[in-house]
């Protein structure tokens, strides 16, 4: 039940809107008892609300200010043990360094400096096949020099 969570939340982060349990259900595909249950539990914790008679169910700010609160990542290990290195690669290029696992998910960004810059944000993630659609979308690529990587895989 716990992944259902953050299925819900990543859901809401995703539409940004009220939704009722039953569409809930269908695009987190968690059963419908189950999601009935897993809301009613949200609610009662203080993480979602109905904002009307049958306007369905958004989230409250009580995420953000538990983890504000408890500053959850501030002594996540990867990060603190790379932050300086990050930092230093930042510096001496000036541009954005980030810090990503195996599977592509970002864990931590030192933003450049510079006014013009990538930007993301930590748990940022790509899915394969949208990376795949995003690729198959793109210009071919051209080589601008001879080690140029330009196969998508």
């Amino acid at each position: 039940m716990q992944c259902a969570f953050f299925d819900v939340i990543n859901l809401f982060a995703e539409v940004r809107q009220p939704m009722i349990y039953s569409e809930i259900a269908r695009r987190t595909e968690i059963p419908l008892s189950s999601c009935h249950a897993l809301l009613q539990t949200m609610v009662v914790k203080g993480h979602l609300y109905a904002p009307g008679v049958k306007a369905g169910y958004y989230p409250t700010q009580r995420l953000l200010h538990v983890a504000r609160d408890i500053d959850i990542c501030s002594e996540e290990p990867l990060t603190l043990l790379f932050q300086p290195l990050l930092t230093a690669l930042r510096d001496a290029t000036g541009e954005a360094a980030a810090l990503a696992s195996t599977r592509v998910v970002c864990l931590d960004i030192m933003e450049s400096r510079q006014k013009i810059r990538y930007s993301d944000e930590p748990g940022g993630f790509m899915s394969v096949d949208a990376r795949r659609r995003l690729l198959g979308s793109c210009e071919p690529l051209s080589a601008s020099t001879d080690g140029s990587v330009i196969d998508h895989a």
